[in-house]
């Protein structure tokens, strides 16, 4: 009986510190610092372009959390930051080990867009929301909406 108890109090101990220690060495040298967000969108339409765009934005915002260990990364302040984006329907995050993070979007799509008077285009996707203006080179093959006024 004290034979037994004594085995498994040694795996009980033992076993986490055999698998723990090589991983807090591996992470004090930097081996699992976030260095890469790769993006798959699930949805695919005649607006990759823009789509593009959008994800590379959404990919300058989630710079401050590169070069931070994977084990340290906040996945809830991620999830808050892509919640935010008006475009993006759902999402998935998830830890790549050992130094990334997969990040699937599914996207609501571009309906048209609205020109205003000041002859500036904003898109306009089908959850009914207006984003940003956009520069001419961004603009997609979509229908266009014009101001009364302007047209």
């Amino acid at each position: 009986m004290k034979k037994t108890f004594l085995q498994i109090s040694l795996i009980v101990i033992l076993l986490p510190l055999l698998i723990g220690i090589p991983l807090w060495s591996l992470n004090s040298q930097g081996y699992f610092l976030l260095n890469k967000i790769n993006f798959e969108n699930q949805e695919v339409a005649s607006t990759d372009a823009y789509i593009l765009t959008l994800m590379k934005s959404l990919d300058k915002k989630l710079e401050a959390f590169k070069g931070k260990s994977l084990f340290e990364v906040n996945l809830k302040e991620i999830v808050k930051i892509i919640s935010n984006e008006k475009w993006i329907q759902s999402f998935e995050v998830q830890r790549e080990w050992p130094n990334s993070l997969k990040v699937k979007i599914k996207n609501y799509e571009l309906v048209l867009l609205y020109w205003n008077e000041k002859n500036e285009a904003f898109p306009i996707f089908s959850n009914n929301e207006m984003l940003d203006k956009i520069s001419r080179k961004e603009i997609p093959d979509l229908i266009h909406v014009f101001d009364k006024k302007y047209a």
